[in-house]
């Protein structure tokens, strides 16, 4: 299996040009404008504001937001005598701007009477936005649809213990932290105008799908925002993420009693509630109903594929996302995963020869297991086993989170996926046809006479040498507990060459001190690994992933990749050559398990020559309303055609897009609701069927 690998350590680009660039910022004022902000320090600089048309009469736009994953203007449009609201997404030709409906009609929502609203897309899940009213009411609204998808309690109330527990409270604005897409977690802010202070929710976690669904609240602090406010108008609140110290703050925009309307930030790292005044907006006459700053956080639909795209598990969510292992600071698609049994997780994944993905459920509670197949276009999963059957890999709080499978395909045996757990104990072959288990092998033992004789391995991934079909093969895998890479020996020695079938290990190199960021003693103590054989140069290559959970909290958690090609200079050996670091995982994103796929060519398109590239084509939106997008992995080579075909099979658009294009913009609006194919491809290529919803 041929995979093409990892550069030398490298910082992205794109990274340094993220905060190289001012911060800019939109806001939305109670005429129904729009303002834009060059730079979050200079307040007083702005544009505007430009009237926004397309607005249904009897709406106030009373609230914005940009979109994580495509760095879009979303804004809400609410009627308080009807208590109806609709979803728009505001595009701008220069100065002009148009607000768009999304969905057919609007929502019965409950805002109260006033025309302000608590409003933000929920970092973690891209397409959902939290809305709440003054009144208490609160809402999840689908940014595909526009149609209201859950409705939350009615009362918000303090946490027992905290200072305001005795009061009220009232939120007039709120935000999710980790602004970003592929941001794995979020914990919501806030704002709360009884008693002017800034408040968190319930930190995300397992229970609560980590994006606060529950409304306990806490204040920030013990005296409030320390600000002289109008609390009666509006309060617009967004949150930048600082892609370089890791950080977040919080914007605040509101109306003092004498100077107008004010910008104010706070620092989520601190613990006082006191906000600092950055300065007067415009002149202070306007308004403003709510702010929105440009994270700059999308995904990039003009930077190439280079290496190989990896596809992993992230940690908390377990949503599938892909990276480019020479730049894995960008993520290049995000897609939940569906269908899986009640109480299961996906805990890890790998690719079959065929290409195909596999991934591990299991239910860390009553340590059953099932063996799925997952689309990695969709993100649905398939059952190959359709019950499920008992496996001993360990149990937690029903995350997952801290259970860490090894779990890999073996190279020289046909369809069969070894599972190792990190109790030390499970070590079993599945069969990757039937999904269950052929063998029942050894409990994994240091041999004698090794440095880490006796202690137990807690084995959090495992990797292969060779390819699919070779003779011999080396297994590896990471040791947590004692922060060594360890080779398995076909014997009490170390004689190599070990399949896994006899269970034992040797310390073949220490690396607790090289991943540097990684505390292998933690709860998140998962360090993952994936190994590759190129069969041009003969040679195998591969990398490791390690989670960085330094500042001890699970909102903070990220992972680092480093290449460890230079280990396995030798066919089948490791060696003492320490793995080098590439990069942070997105702008921190957590990883559970990595795989790359296993292809002995690279994938030629009509886009370019890029491994791995069917995996690449990204879409959105999906489902669409007007335009869709189809970003291609690199810039073609040669003139892109895109088809759409109705399910009867007939043609009805066909468009052509010159040499060097990177993204296809696809016209749907006129055709009627309903699932087409969109067909990608070049003249000498295999083309791509993409589904895509119209709606």
């Amino acid at each position: 299996m041929k995979k093409t690998l990892l550069s030398a350590a490298i910082i992205t680009a794109s990274l340094l040009a993220t905060q190289a660039k001012a911060q800019s910022m939109v806001g939305i004022t109670d005429a129904n404008s729009i303002f834009t902000m060059g730079s979050i320090s200079s307040p007083s600089s702005i544009s505007g504001p430009y009237s926004v048309s397309g607005v249904v009469a009897g709406q106030a736009l009373i609230a914005i937001d940009k979109r994580p994953n495509t760095g879009e203007l979303y804004a809400l449009g609410y009627n308080a005598i009807t208590l109806t609201a609709q979803l728009y997404k505001i595009t701008n030709v220069g100065t002009t701007y148009t607000a768009t409906a999304i969905g057919s009609g609007t929502s019965s929502i409950n805002l109260g009477a006033g025309n302000s609203s608590a409003f933000d897309f929920i970092s973690s899940t891209n397409n959902q936005i939290r809305i709440a009213g003054r009144n208490g009411n609160n809402y999840v609204m689908d940014a595909n649809t526009g149609s209201v998808i859950s409705t939350g309690t009615s009362s918000l109330a303090f946490a027992l213990g905290d200072v305001h527990v005795s009061m009220g409270g009232t939120l007039a604005a709120t935000a999710y932290t980790n602004s970003y897409f592929g941001a794995d977690n979020t914990q919501e802010v806030g704002f709360d105008a009884t008693n002017n202070t800034l408040i968190t929710f319930d930190a995300g976690n397992f229970s609560n799908n980590f994006n606060n669904t529950q409304y306990d609240m806490h204040s920030v602090g013990t005296t409030g925002t320390g600000l002289t406010l109008l609390l009666s108008n509006a309060i617009g609140m967004d949150t930048w993420f600082d892609t370089v110290s890791h950080s977040n703050t919080i914007f605040m925009s509101a109306n003092t009693l004498t100077t107008g309307t004010h910008l104010y930030k706070y620092d989520l790292s601190s613990t006082s509630g006191l906000m600092t005044d950055v300065g007067v907006i415009g002149s202070g006459s306007l308004n403003v109903n709510d702010i929105a700053i440009d994270n700059n956080n999308n995904i990039p639909t003009s930077t190439p594929v280079t290496g190989q795209l990896v596809t992993a598990l992230s940690l908390n969510l377990r949503n599938l996302i892909t990276f480019d292992s020479k730049n894995p600071g960008i993520i290049r698609t995000s897609k939940a995963l569906s269908g899986m049994t009640a109480g299961q997780t996906m805990i890890a994944l790998d690719y079959a020869a065929n290409g195909a993905l596999y991934g591990l459920g299991y239910n860390s509670t009553s340590q059953m297991y099932q063996l799925y197949t997952i689309d990695t276009l969709t993100g649905a999963v398939t059952a190959v086993n359709t019950t499920e059957s008992a496996l001993s890999l360990g149990t937690d709080d029903g995350s997952g989170s801290h259970v860490n499978a090894g779990f890999r395909f073996v190279s020289t045996l046909s369809n069969k996926i070894r599972v190792t757990g990190n109790n030390g104990a499970t070590n079993v072959l599945i069969d990757a046809t039937t999904g269950g288990v052929s063998a029942t092998d050894a409990a994994l033992t240091y041999i004698t006479g090794d440095a880490n004789f006796g202690a137990t391995a807690n084995l959090t991934s495992i990797a292969y040498t060779g390819y699919n079909g070779d003779g011999t093969t080396q297994m590896f895998g990471y040791d947590a507990n004692t922060g060594a890479i360890v080779k398995f020996n076909s014997s009490n020695s170390t004689s190599g060459y070990g399949t896994g079938a006899s269970g034992f290990i040797n310390t073949d190199l220490d690396i607790s001190s090289v991943l540097s960021l990684f505390s292998h003693t933690s709860a998140y103590n998962n360090s993952v690994m994936d190994i590759a054989y190129d069969n041009t140069t003969g040679s195998n290559t591969g990398f490791i992933l390690s989670n960085y959970n330094g500042y001890g909290n699970d909102l903070q958690n990220f992972s680092i990749m480093y290449d460890m090609t230079a280990m396995l200079s030798g066919y089948g050996k490791g060696t003492s050559a320490a793995p080098t670091k590439v990069g942070r995982i997105g702008y921190g994103t957590p990883v559970k398990d990595a795989a790359m796929r296993n292809s002995n060519t690279a994938y030629t398109t009509g886009f370019a020559t890029v491994a791995g590239a069917a995996n690449a084509l990204l879409v959105y939106p999906n489902p669409a309303v007007g335009n869709t997008r189809i970003a291609l992995p690199a810039p073609s080579i040669g003139e892109v055609n895109a088809t759409i075909i109705d399910m009867n099979g007939s043609v009805l658009r066909e468009y052509t897009y010159a040499p060097g294009t990177m993204t296809l913009d696809v016209d749907m609006s006129k055709l009627p609701s309903g699932l087409y194919s969109v067909r990608v491809g070049g003249a000498s290529a295999t083309p791509y069927n993409l589904k895509v919803v119209k709606q």
